[in-house]
């Protein structure tokens, strides 16, 4: 029965120091795990005629430790061949959710009491705990779907009401422009239209990652598109100021060229960004077809303001 205890000690010390060799940070996951290393080399000595009777007299006074031992490291051999994936992934998700919302400006105190808990779970016990470090990591999953959910839906509509003002300026392009004369201006409105269409999403579908598993744009991607929107809205504008009704007719060469006159109305000095773009989109048809270097002379008329 000792030269048996031995041999046995001596088995689970091997699979121990082998998982500390094959796993990544074994000792770190699995510390009480590894801790029963020092137990079951208590009984690895090698067993002989002057001390088998006293060892064996140890291991029936002590069973429960070295039972426990060789327990505890068969249930960790389990768990890593069934849960250990799953750990790692909701580690990294956790690590990156907490790096996104870093990124993004946004501070979530469901998200950092969450992150706290999950990782005072892993470094107390990753067996004992599993379930916590799983309700934790779920926990901060929902909550970053909230984000991404709410965030996803502004884009969305945003991007859907630009995409349908640019399908209806390219049909009126089509149908009242010449199209010789816009080939540019269509052009432009195609690459703004394919950029606004991918902005375009019915809705995020979330795995332990921190990108959106169908458009691919993590809640920083989202948050910058809403923030880019204003210049995308105002490209359209001046694109659609800049169609060109007919070819500007050629310059007399015997009479010098007048600057063109242009009229700037403001009856206001406050309006939405809105107005302003719609007024200045009108200043920049009436001068559609103008070469670069042709002179405008700009008169403004702010008497009613």
């Amino acid at each position: 029965m000792a030269n048996s205890l031995t041999q046995l000690a001596e088995h689970f010390i091997t699979s121990l120091n082998t998982l500390k060799n094959t796993q990544a940070d074994f000792d770190k996951l699995f510390v009480h795990v590894y801790k029963q290393k020092d137990v079951l080399q208590h009984y690895s000595v090698k067993t002989t005629e002057a001390n088998y009777i006293e060892k064996s007299e140890d291991f029936l006074n002590s069973k429960a430790e070295y039972i426990q031992a060789i327990t505890m490291v068969i249930k960790a051999e389990k768990f890593i061949k069934k849960n250990l994936d799953k750990i790692k992934g909701f580690s990294r998700f956790v690590t990156a959710v907490n790096s996104e919302l870093e990124k993004a400006g946004i501070k979530n105190n469901k998200v950092t009491e969450a992150a706290r808990a999950f990782e005072t779970a892993m470094a107390d016990d990753v067996i004992g705990k599993f379930g916590d470090i799983q309700n934790g990591a779920q926990l901060i999953k929902d909550e970053y779907y909230q984000l991404m959910s709410s965030n996803a839906q502004v884009m969305n509509n945003y991007y859907t009401s630009l995409k349908s003002e640019i399908q209806s300026a390219t049909k009126e392009l089509k149908e009242n422009y010449p199209a010789n004369l816009n080939n540019e201006n269509e052009l432009k409105l195609n690459n703004l239209l394919s950029f606004c269409s991918g902005k375009t999403i019915a809705g995020v579908r979330l795995e332990y990652h921190i990108e959106c598993q169908d458009s691919k744009y993590s809640l920083s991607d989202i948050l910058n598109y809403i923030a880019l929107y204003p210049s995308k809205e105002a490209e359209f504008q001046m694109i659609k100021g800049s169609f060109i009704k007919e070819a500007p007719k050629p310059a007399d060469p015997g009479k010098s060229k007048q600057p063109m006159k242009m009229q700037l109305s403001l009856t206001k000095k406050v309006m939405t960004a809105s107005e302003y773009r719609k007024i200045l989109a009108g200043q920049i048809q009436a001068m559609a077809g103008m070469p670069d270097d042709d002179e405008v002379e700009v008169n403004v008329n702010s008497e009613k303001i």
